[in-house]
């Protein structure tokens, strides 16, 4: 039960991710646009700094913008590192199982009846 609402939250959520390159692009646009306009940087308080810290200054936006996104491609290529490594290792089994057939004698396939090769 639930699976199909489990489905569509995750249908939901890839959109989502999959918008996420142009909202960070178009971000990052504006955060420069204002900041050529103000003359000052975009800062904002995030989850790193001491939450005693209460000097009203945090860390510049697109600091931590660029951060995110190398930290998500460093765990994107991760991920594709340890799939193909996993699948190096299933394809390195499979062929060892392969191998170790080759020394066993095998029954002869069989074929329907209609399709052997006789002379008639």
């Amino acid at each position: 039960r639930g699976s199909a609402k489990q489905l569509q939250l995750e249908e939901q959520m890839s959109k989502k991710i999959k918008q996420l390159p142009k909202i960070i692009e178009s971000l990052t646009k504006q955060v420069n646009e204002w900041e050529l306009a103000e003359g000052i940087e975009f800062t904002m308080k995030t989850n790193q700094q001491d939450a005693s810290d209460d000097e009203g200054v945090g860390r510049r936006c697109l600091d931590v913008i660029n951060e995110t996104e190398d930290e998500w491609s460093k765990r994107k290529e991760e991920a594709a590192a340890n799939k193909k490594a996993a699948k190096d290792v299933r394809g390195s089994i499979s062929d060892d199982k392969k191998s170790s057939d080759l020394g066993k004698k095998r029954r002869p396939s069989k074929v329907p009846l209609g399709d052997r090769n006789s002379v008639n």
